[in-house]
């Protein structure tokens, strides 16, 4: 490999070792038979291995307790849980098997039925809010907000919403005219904040999007 090529592999390594510790800092602490790692990022923090295990030493439990405490301490703004309000939720997306992919949104084979592109509620959360099965909700989130039919189900766990993947053909670009016009649906992306990452790779958070659901 050149020597030029060398150098700027190692400039990129060394550039992302250091961003990367900008964003993350190791704290070991000893609980024992091993040590616990916690990992403490901007916005977040994530222990791993808490220990667990019976050692008959109840110094390391006060040990790991003792840290945390000296933690959140400093971290204040980790140690914040507010209960959720009752139209918060969280948003997942889903796949059908006409819908693998978006152009066949384009082909009237595929179009044909009842409308797939749906918010699924469970029961307990449909109740709550007061939402219809094939009614519309209002799904709101910090950068946008949609109207869709609701498709009450069990398959989906209490204080999640789905929407699927695939929709959202109303913009000029999509160029799909027959998806525009028989089945636009409503684009999840619309709804997902770009200001909230995944810590370890850095990207959006795409599934457990927090927002807010409505019935209108």
């Amino acid at each position: 490999m050149p020597t030029t090529t060398l150098r700027i592999l190692a400039l990129t390594l060394f550039v992302s070792t250091q961003a990367a510790r900008a964003q993350m800092q190791i704290h070991v602490i000893d609980v024992g038979q091993a040590d616990s790692i916690l990992l403490e990022f901007k916005k977040a923090a994530v222990l791993i291995d808490a220990g667990g295990e019976s050692t008959g030493n109840e110094r390391d439990r006060d040990h790991l307790l003792s840290d945390l405490d000296t933690f959140f301490a400093r971290r204040a703004d980790l140690n914040k849980t507010e209960a959720p309000g009752p139209n918060d939720l969280l948003l997942i997306g889903r796949r059908h098997v006409r819908d693998m992919n978006t152009w066949l949104h384009n082909l009237n084979s595929y179009v044909r039925g009842k409308n797939r592109c749906t918010l699924k509620v469970h029961p307990d959360d449909a109740n709550r809010i007061g939402l219809t099965d094939g009614g519309i909700a209002n799904i709101k989130s910090r950068v946008g907000a949609a109207h869709v039919q609701v498709e009450i189900s069990d398959e989906i766990m209490p204080g999640v919403v789905s929407l699927p993947h695939g929709f959202g053909h109303k913009y000029r670009e999509t160029e799909q005219t027959i998806a525009k016009e028989v089945l636009p649906g409503v684009s999840c992306n619309d709804l997902i904040d770009d200001e909230v990452l995944d810590v370890a790779s850095g990207t959006s958070v795409v599934n457990g999007a927090a927002v807010q659901v409505f019935p209108v």
